[in-house]
């Protein structure tokens, strides 16, 4: 694929049958993205120093500035403070983050995501989290018991700040995950139907709840818990992909479609309905690298036999199984 092609693509002045010669070439290697997003990185730095260069204009100001809206909650009064943020580079894509901080009390913190944002925070001890979409975390101001536990309900990486003698705890709907000092990732959304614990380094203690025993992971291994079965698997993971998502890459590895859409749903503040439940089935891999939501659905549709419908009345996109 030409540079000069893709630079096309970018501007919107491919015909149709330019415009899925990209999307084939896109989709058929990683390499291929990587290769996609350098050329439209560069693409969009060159226009960034256009406009360095000949000054401010609408055009600049409706396509690079953006506004980004937080929330803060304390005691029952609500303040609403409007930033303004330039994006450059490779974020210039990417959504403000919408943050609501709430107190349910004077000792507890919570933070919740919205769709298609993403969240970091320094806990108390030095521990750092980042949350991802859809996402809400509740944790008290100081650790001042024998152990710091936190509350998740949705997806987060964690890095645990080493401390022997105060065990760090990670409570979630049915599992609990123990740590002393580590780097580990939980997905546990209430719509989902498992709950996982990935460790990227150290060690972790994974409990079911109101349960004694325990499972120990090892650096690059998955919990996973079924909901309905309530019962635990473990599997070998490549961790990189399981936390790529902090950096706005989806990987999929024979995920179910179900589970794809939900990602895609929580990142880019979508909905789809699915009109076949056979598709439901349906198992997926693949990656998307700093894609529109719009270059995905066509790389499905290229990839999956499944084909997308939007209906100006419904907000849903509709999805169906090619015959």
């Amino acid at each position: 694929m030409l540079k000069i092609d893709i630079i096309k693509y970018l501007e919107n002045k491919c015909s149709e049958e330019e415009k899925r010669a990209v999307i084939n070439w896109v989709a058929s290697s990683d390499v291929n993205q990587k290769s996609f997003n350098k050329i439209k990185a560069e693409y969009v730095a060159s226009k960034l120093k256009e406009v360095s260069t000949h000054g401010n204009n609408s055009v600049y100001t409706k396509i690079f500035k953006k506004r980004k809206k937080i929330s803060y909650y304390l005691a029952g009064t609500a303040s609403v403070v409007i930033l303004l943020i330039s994006f450059v580079y490779f974020n210039l894509q990417q959504q403000g983050n919408h943050m609501n901080t709430e107190f349910s009390d004077q000792s507890i913190n919570k933070i919740a995501t919205n769709r298609g944002d993403q969240y970091s925070l320094l806990l108390p001890d030095g521990t750092t989290v980042i949350l991802n979409s859809d996402s809400k975390i509740s944790y008290p101001k100081q650790f001042s018991g024998p152990i710091r536990e936190v509350t998740l309900q949705g997806e987060a990486y964690f890095d645990v700040m080493h401390n022997p003698d105060k065990p760090f705890v990670v409570k979630t709907s049915d599992l609990d995950i123990r740590v002393l000092g580590t780097t580990f990732n939980i997905k546990s959304y209430s719509e989902d139907k498992t709950i996982q614990a990935t460790l990227v380094s150290g060690k972790v203690e994974v409990f079911k709840k109101e349960s004694s025993s325990k499972l120990v992971l090892k650096p690059s291994q998955r919990a996973t818990l079924n909901k309905d079965q309530n019962k635990i698997t473990l599997d070998k993971v490549v961790a990189k992909d399981i936390i790529s998502w902090k950096s706005g890459r989806l990987v999929f590895k024979e995920a179910s479609l179900e589970d794809v859409l939900k990602d895609i749903e929580r990142k880019y503040n979508v909905s789809f309905e699915v009109k076949s439940d056979r598709l439901l089935k349906y198992k997926y891999t693949g990656s998307f690298d700093d894609l529109k939501v719009e270059e995905i659905m066509e790389i499905l549709e290229i990839s999956s036999p499944i084909y997308f419908e939007k209906n100006i009345n419904n907000p849903k996109i509709n999805i169906f199984m090619k015959e």
